[in-house]
């Protein structure tokens, strides 16, 4: 199973301190890892700043287990259970939810701030078993989705041009042709034998990348990824990029992946995350900076 949400964290948590009394975190998460039967692929899961998963939502099952004043911080890394925690769990052995904590006033005023003049009717915004970070996550992704969404139609309204320099500026962007102003060429023209764009991986030009942009609507199929390799073969070359605002049959990609030569498809699903990826047509409209506590610092043993 995938690692539990920290809602469902909360209730094994004030067991385990229960039966303890006091537990380091460590050692609390081992219980959870037993309590759930992780697996190491489960451990291994980690978001996209590279804190493990289960790491982050046992924390918070922590959090919110001492803002409702069941458990509490004792030293670096040591939990105890509180005699209210001890209380309450011997009259509630079942699972903990958020509608169980909002009986406890602190729990509803730390949601507050503090401030008992702007308490909070509801939940935190967000699905209820998700931690802040992962409510950050899906509402970061549901704006990708939707800029990726704009930035496809945008791209397929261009002129074929303007596409075909498109791709060039992506690849150069990506980091081909390093930091060189003329890496990148749009060649695309009547008689170009099926080459949009070049890129050139070296100064002297003697590795070179080379471009096919098809700003299409319909599937790109495998023989027009064969007309393109059948070009590079006639130009010597080992390295193609063929990427189109549409996607590539089954057929296609399976054609590509045998090949000697390296060809690599891009999609249009694939070309905007790479130009969002890149900063190539958008850029950023807000920075948050997210605190976290420095634990190396506090308990090091953790």
């Amino acid at each position: 199973m995938a690692v539990p949400k920290f809602q469902k964290m909360m209730a094994p948590t004030l067991k385990f301190l229960f039966k303890n009394g006091e537990a380091h975190v460590s050692k609390q998460r081992e219980y959870l890892v037993e309590y759930f039967g992780l697996t190491e692929a489960d451990l291994a899961e980690v978001y996209s700043t590279g804190q493990r998963r289960i790491v982050n939502r046992a924390a918070w099952a922590l959090v919110h287990l001492r803002m409702a004043g069941l458990v509490r911080r004792k030293g670096r890394g040591i939990w105890q259970i509180t005699e209210a925690g001890r209380s309450y769990l011997k009259e509630h052995p079942g699972p903990i939810e958020y509608s169980d904590l909002r009986e406890f006033p602190q729990y509803v005023e730390a949601h507050a701030g503090g401030n008992k003049k702007k308490v909070p009717q509801k939940p935190p915004i967000g699905t209820t078993d998700e931690t802040p970070e992962e409510r950050i996550a899906s509402a970061s992704e549901e704006i990708r989705q939707a800029v990726g969404e704009d930035l496809l139609e945008r791209v397929r309204d261009m002129s074929p041009e303007s596409f075909e320099q498109l791709v060039v500026d992506l690849i150069v962007k990506m980091g081909y042709g390093g930091s060189r102003k003329d890496a990148g060429e749009r060649v695309g023209c009547a008689g170009d034998g099926g080459v949009d764009g070049i890129v050139k991986q070296d100064v002297l030009g003697l590795d070179v990348i080379y471009l096919q942009a098809k700003r299409w609507k319909s599937s790109v199929g495998r023989p027009d990824v064969q007309g393109f390799v059948g070009t590079l073969e006639g130009k010597h070359a080992t390295k193609g990029v063929m990427l189109t605002t549409s996607r590539f049959t089954n057929e296609a990609q399976q054609y590509a992946l045998n090949l000697s030569k390296k060809v690599i498809l891009i999609d249009g699903r694939q070309l905007v995350d790479h130009m969002i990826d890149f900063q190539l047509g958008v850029q950023p409209a807000e920075t948050f900076t997210i605190p976290a506590i420095d634990t190396d610092y506090f308990d090091p043993d953790d």
